[in-house]
C-alpha cells in the first residue's frame, strides 16, 4: 500500500474543486490546469501541482527547479506521473538537461511522479532511508541512496541534501541551495497559513522541534524557506513551525 502525504497539507488553505484548481498566480507559467512554475529568486523556481481530496479540496504541493552549472536539478516530483511529465518537459525545453531529481521523503507528494523520472532515465537521489521506505511501499526504485549531508556539487549545484532529524516522518530531508540561500524544507516545515501540524501519524512530535532547531542553527543566513505545501516565506516559517509544536 503506497503511503500518502496528503495530510501534510491539512491546514494549508485549500480550495473547492467545484471549478478545478485555482488559476496560476500572476507571473507564474501554467503548464497544465493543475501545474505551474514560478520564479522564487533568480535561478530557482518552484513547481506547484494540485491534487483533489474530498476532505481537503485542492491541495497544492511544492517542488523546486534549480538552474545548475550544466543543467537543472529538480527537488521532488509532482503528485503524479502526468504532472511530473509536464514539469520535466518544460524544464528540458526552457532550462536545459536535467541532471537529477532529488526526493526529500517517501510520500506521494514528493515522489508520485518517480516512474516518469525513471522512464526518462533521469538519475534520482534520496536518503538511503527514503529509498528503503519507498521500496517497502511499492514505489518504483529511487536509483541512488545517499547519506546525510550529501553534497549536491556533483550534480552541478552548490548545496546539500540534509537530514536534520525525524519530524514529519523518520526520513524527512531538506535541500539547501548555498548560492541563493534557499532552503527547501519539505513537509518538515509548515507554511504561514498552517494552523496545525497536519498529519502526524508517521511523525515524531518529540523530535520535530529539535529538527527545526537544527535547521535554524545550520542555516542562519537562509533567505527563503519553501515548505512542502503553501507559500514560501523567510526564516519565520521555521519559527512558526516550532510555535505550532508548542516549542
Amino acid at each position: 500500500m503506497r503511503r500518502i502525504g496528503l495530510f501534510a497539507a491539512a491546514s494549508v488553505v485549500t480550495l473547492s474543486c467545484m471549478s478545478g484548481p485555482p488559476a496560476a498566480p500572476p507571473g507564474a507559467i501554467a503548464l497544465r490546469p493543475d501545474v505551474y512554475v514560478q520564479t522564487i529568486v533568480p535561478g530557482v523556481l518552484r513547481h506547484v501541482s494540485y491534487r483533489y481530496f474530498p476532505e481537503l479540496g485542492q491541495v497544492p504541493s511544492n517542488g523546486l527547479v534549480v538552474h545548475g552549472a550544466s543543467g537543472a536539478l529538480i527537488v521532488d516530483t509532482a503528485w503524479n506521473s502526468e504532472q511530473t511529465a509536464a514539469v520535466l518537459s518544460w524544464v528540458e525545453s526552457n532550462v536545459g538537461p536535467i541532471r537529477a531529481v532529488v526526493v526529500t521523503h517517501a510520500h506521494d507528494d514528493r515522489l508520485g511522479g518517480i516512474a516518469e523520472v525513471q522512464r526518462r532515465e533521469i538519475p534520482s537521489y534520496a536518503l538511503a532511508e527514503t529509498v528503503r521506505l519507498a521500496a517497502q511501499h511499492d514505489w518504483p526504485p529511487i536509483e541512488h541512496g545517499v547519506t546525510s549531508p550529501f553534497a549536491l556539487d556533483s550534480l552541478g549545484v552548490s548545496g546539500e541534501l540534509f537530514f536534520p532529524g525525524a519530524g514529519h516522518t523518520t526520513d524527512n530531508s531538506t535541500v539547501w541551495l548555498r548560492a541563493t540561500r534557499v532552503l527547501a524544507g519539505g513537509c518538515l516545515v509548515r507554511a504561514s497559513a498552517s494552523t496545525t501540524m497536519g498529519n502526524t501519524s508517521e511523525g515524531d512530535l518529540e523530535g520535530w522541534p529539535q529538527a527545526i532547531a537544527t535547521l535554524q542553527q545550520r542555516y542562519p543566513d537562509v533567505r527563503v524557506v519553501v515548505p512542502g505545501h503553501g507559500e514560501p516565506g523567510g526564516r519565520d516559517l521555521l519559527a512558526h513551525t516550532r510555535e505550532l509544536l508548542g516549542k
